[in-house]
């Protein structure tokens, strides 16, 4: 089943879909300013959905365990995606983020492990703890350069990632930012960068070429432990 929400529509309530196991499809208009939490939480035949241009923010948990869910695109609008917003989506291979976005919350793309690509735009400058954490087919990953920390465990057992540019507006790298990327190979810390946290490269065995720039003044515990 797909739903079509009119114009009219500017609320979502919290749970407003969830555990709907039929539905295949959502366009969420342009009307609509707020979705609540767990709105879609649970949809396992959801495979699209479109959020229109005026929603502020992705709630909590909004699309977790829309395990069909393959397909998202974010409206320009939205400021934030929240706390585990796609989480468990096993499916997602396609999400388009609105330039909008500043911040990518706590878990929003954990366990999406069919997600290969991810684009994100210059407005974010916050990814924090987890949020693409065992995304184990991503092996593309274009970052904001406005990023001003790659937080805790972000990239943690994305086990396909082998490069990734970490833009120079970076200061810090996170505790087990990338621990577990066992296919990461190349790795260039840029000037900016002053602390490297305690186990930020862990347990990455095919790391084989690591550059570290001069503003460095911080390598924490075991941060390239087992690196072989």
């Amino acid at each position: 089943t797909d739903v079509t929400i009119f114009d009219k529509v500017n609320y979502i309530g919290d749970y407003s879909f969830s555990n709907c196991a039929n539905l295949t499809g959502i366009t969420i208009p342009h009307s609509v300013n707020h979705i609540g939490l767990y709105v879609f939480y649970c949809c396992a035949e959801l495979t699209t959905a479109t959020i229109g241009n005026n929603v502020a923010f992705i709630s909590n948990y909004a699309f977790s365990s829309c395990t069909g869910l393959t397909t998202v695109i974010i409206g320009d609008l939205a400021a934030s995606i929240g706390y585990s917003a796609f989480s468990y989506c096993y499916n997602l291979t396609n999400i388009t983020i609105g330039i909008g976005i500043k911040i990518i919350d706590y878990y929003a793309f954990y366990y999406c492990t069919s997600l290969a690509t991810i684009n994100i735009p210059d407005s974010v400058t916050s990814i924090i703890f987890c949020s693409f954490s065992y995304c184990s087919n991503l092996k593309n990953v274009n970052l904001s350069n406005n990023l001003e920390s790659i937080g805790n465990y972000i990239f943690y057992g994305c086990t396909s990632l082998e490069t990734i540019t970490i833009p120079d507006s970076v200061k810090i790298i996170g505790y087990s930012a990338f621990s577990s990327c066992s296919g990461l190979a190349t790795i260039v810390i840029p000037c900016n960068v002053t602390h490297i946290n305690n186990y930020a490269f862990a347990q990455c065995i095919s790391l084989t070429n690591i550059t570290i720039n001069d503003g460095v003044t911080t390598i924490g515990d075991e941060s390239f432990t087992t690196c072989t």
